[in-house]
């Protein structure tokens, strides 16, 4: 009966996504476990050798320090749309950001993201750290290395996302043709008045 009771008393409060809000900032609706040895697998995770060393973050912005560790984030999702919600972990200098839970059949699901991972293979193309959640009561573990911070981890639904992510796109797509006209209009100036100033323009653009 210990056996049984130890998930429900060691979890976290359920995260309620239906659907009314477009986002929603779950940092402190997670538990966190360090690990040291950087070597625990995930079966050792969900285990009940583990379940109770899980400790219950306070932060709504993930401040986990500059460590060599791999921390563990557990967190039980209720999504009751009956549509994949988005979980995001906005931190682009994450090297390691994988995602665990278990599907209805039982089986694993992972999904591998961080830097180390090419955009392109990760499961949503973006620098951040996004993976997709399915619509159910699902209890997720992420396993990540942090070397960078603050960590905001939010719930995102997928077609808010999609535009927030497409108007970004857009900004930068703006600033980085503003760069590049003032990189030009140096060159320009270096070209006809010859002063190396002008270089030093260039270069400060670029980086």
């Amino acid at each position: 009966l210990l056996l049984l009771l130890v998930p429900f008393v060691s979890n976290a409060q359920t995260i309620d996504w239906n659907g009314n809000a477009k986002s929603l900032s779950i940092g402190n609706k997670l538990d966190i476990l360090e690990d040291l040895t950087k070597a625990l697998t995930y079966e050792q995770i969900i285990s009940a050798d583990y379940q109770h060393e899980f400790k219950p973050s306070n932060d709504q912005i993930l401040s986990l320090g500059y460590t060599e560790s791999i921390f563990w984030l557990r967190f039980t999702i209720n999504n009751s749309t009956g549509q994949e919600v988005l979980l995001e972990l906005a931190q682009a200098g994450l090297p390691i950001a994988d995602l665990y839970y278990s599907t209805n059949n039982g089986a694993v699901q992972l999904f591998k993201a961080g830097y180390q991972v090419p955009v392109e293979n990760k499961v949503i193309n973006n620098s951040f750290q996004v993976f997709p959640l399915p619509p159910r009561i699902t209890t997720c573990y992420v396993r990540l290395n942090s070397n960078s911070e603050p960590i905001p981890v939010k719930l995102h639904s997928r077609n808010h996302y999609e535009s927030a992510s497409t108007k970004q796109k857009f900004s930068y797509g703006i600033l980085f043709g503003l760069m590049v006209f003032v990189a030009l209009y140096n060159l320009f100036l270096y070209n006809s008045l010859r002063k190396e100033l002008y270089l030093f323009y260039v270069l400060i653009v670029v980086i």
